[in-house]
């Protein structure tokens, strides 16, 4: 099997994803709803989804070439953390790909 990539687009009410390959071909996608405010809910709604998104489009863990997170704030490209961002303040100092890389 192919390579996939994962885009992840964190909102303010739902989170979406998505699996492609090295093609711009959607081969999955979904988006789920979550709230907003709780670190902890963020962090288990991603993993929750990238599970998903592997199961249902077939894929595993090492078919993975590549994570995008999209997120309306401010974010260190290195460390993954949240600098700043308007109602983000709960995240505020804590890495959005670190779940995800310690998965």
């Amino acid at each position: 099997m192919s390579k996939c990539y994962i885009g992840i687009d964190i909102g303010k009410t739902n989170m979406r994803f998505a699996v492609t390959e090295q093609e711009p071909v959607l081969k999955y996608y979904t988006k789920h709803k979550y709230t907003r405010g709780s670190k902890e809910e963020v962090f288990n709604t991603i993993v929750e989804g990238v599970d998903e998104a592997l199961k249902e489009s077939g894929y595993k863990k090492e078919d993975i070439a590549g994570i995008g997170i999209a997120v309306p704030a401010v974010v260190d490209r290195e460390s993954g953390e949240v600098a700043w961002g308007p109602d983000w303040d709960f995240l505020e100092g804590n890495s959005i790909t670190k779940p995800i890389a310690d998965r």
